[in-house]
């Protein structure tokens, strides 16, 4: 694509991590909602546009794209935490707690092929990689059938922790 292109390469290699915690945050901010805990996960997403919009403002005039990179991967690492940790405080079902390692585990996996796959396309990529996390979380047992009906309401027996 030419030199002026040659930095983007850099941006890359710092919002690549961010991708990572996104994926992260879901399953706690899908289990927030999941539990009618609607306003915590707008206010935690709320803090994340302040500080991203506030980060951005100084840190483009500073550092231009690549400070912006640098203000998303932070941004995105404080929501990870904070969606974590209210839900950890504000869920009746903890089950899924014990299997965070595993859960992380499938994010990472996701995440690598993400970022060193190579396919002819992007969209590709993208589907490999979910793919990837689907059966990752299957593999290692984050996730049992039982729990996924109890999740999409398809049974109406309890999970047995």
């Amino acid at each position: 694509y030419g030199r002026e292109y040659l930095d983007a390469g850099r941006a890359l290699k710092i919002i690549a991590p961010a991708v990572t915690l996104v994926f992260a945050s879901c399953i706690p901010g899908i289990l927030l909602i999941a539990e009618n805990k609607q306003k915590v996960n707008a206010y935690i997403n709320f803090i994340g546009l302040i500080f991203c919009v506030a980060g951005n403002i100084f840190a483009i005039r500073m550092w231009g794209f690549l400070g912006s990179s640098a203000v998303l991967l932070v941004n995105q690492a404080i929501m990870c935490g904070l969606f974590f940790y209210n839900t950890c405080n504000w869920l009746e079902h903890r089950y899924f707690l014990k299997n965070m390692a595993k859960i992380l585990f499938s994010v990472l996996v996701m995440a690598v092929v993400l970022v060193k796959a190579d396919f002819a396309n992007n969209f590709i990529n993208v589907a490999v990689s979910l793919a990837l996390f689907a059966a990752a979380l299957i593999l290692t047992k984050a996730v049992s059938i039982t729990e996924i009906k109890y999740m999409l309401n398809l049974s109406d027996e309890g999970v047995k922790e």
